[in-house]
């Protein structure tokens, strides 16, 4: 945070950033080249790091992507990214969200007593989904190919 308000950070004597508040390459720089990024003991470390929901993951692509839809956003198959993905925004199958907090999953993280509640909708089938879905919408955006979540635009046409 320091290197994005101040728009400079150093490391082994050199200076990365403008000076400027918000410059990008200090920023970058800061998380890249900090010791913590950099241990590669805490690659190893179960404890070390974090899963999003699937359903923030789409969300997050389409953000970066500058997403706009050119029909309204009704226009994705719920039934589809359920299905493919575990999760639809605003269809919670009950009041605690998707997952069980107590969840542990099977190996590292189990085995250290950790608990993962994310990882509940971790299984081969809904990966694969997630992945063929962003690809998808990376490829050929909102539409039903291979993989995809549209309800409206099928594949091989243009909006």
């Amino acid at each position: 945070a320091e290197a994005f308000k101040s728009g400079s950070y150093m490391s082994g004597g050199i200076s990365f950033g403008t000076g400027k508040y918000g410059d990008l390459a200090s920023t970058f720089a800061a998380i890249y080249l900090d010791r913590a990024a950099r241990n590669v003991v805490l690659d190893k470390h179960v404890a070390s790091g974090s899963i999003r929901e699937p359903i923030v993951k789409v969300v997050s692509l389409m953000r970066s992507m500058n997403f706009v839809p050119s029909r309204p956003i009704t226009a994705i198959n719920r039934h589809k990214m359920l299905q493919h993905i575990g999760q639809m925004p605003f269809e919670f199958e009950s009041v605690f969200s998707f997952f069980l907090p107590e969840f542990k999953p099977y190996g590292r993280i189990g085995d250290a007593t950790l608990v993962s509640p994310e990882a509940t909708l971790l299984d081969t089938p809904r990966v694969v989904g997630l992945l063929n879905g962003l690809t998808s919408l990376i490829k050929f955006g909102l539409s039903d190919c291979e993989g995809g979540w549209s309800l409206g635009r099928q594949c091989g046409t243009s909006d």
